[in-house]
């Protein structure tokens, strides 16, 4: 379901080296940009020094921004976690109103494999994997 994955994956039919970066948002959190724009620059530096074999792609994952309540203190350096994606689809629950088409459900409580993609971005480190296409 994800647009920047979709374009990621087209560049890299067109044999271009690709990586998809997704910040994830926890509820109704504002985006710090600024933090993403460090995140994104320390994922690249170490991105653009691992081989990439052609018809792969990179898809990070960033994690939301620490809230008071859900994090233990210290400085907020989320590690890069190289692992495996998610086999567990994204529950598809919409609603139709007066704002739109919309998704409903409860992002975060979506079921996922420990130690992959989904799970290493909801416990707040920086979630990396190569797609192999072909």
């Amino acid at each position: 379901m994800s647009g920047t994955v979709a374009a990621v994956r087209e560049e890299t039919l067109l044999r271009k080296n690709a990586i998809a970066i997704s910040q994830h948002r926890y509820r109704l959190q504002p985006y710090d940009w600024k933090r993403a724009t460090r995140l994104t620059q320390n994922v690249l530096k170490r991105l653009m020094a691992e081989p990439l074999s052609e018809g792969a792609f990179w898809n990070v994952n960033l994690p939301a921004a620490p809230e008071s309540g859900r994090e233990a203190g210290g400085a907020d350096e989320p590690k890069i976690v190289f692992c495996d994606r998610c086999t567990h689809p994204l529950p598809t629950e919409f609603a139709v109103d007066e704002a739109g088409f919309r998704y409903v459900g409860a992002y975060e409580q979506r079921p996922r494999d420990v130690g992959a993609d989904v799970d290493v971005c909801f416990s707040g480190n920086i979630s990396v994997v190569k797609i192999q296409m072909w």
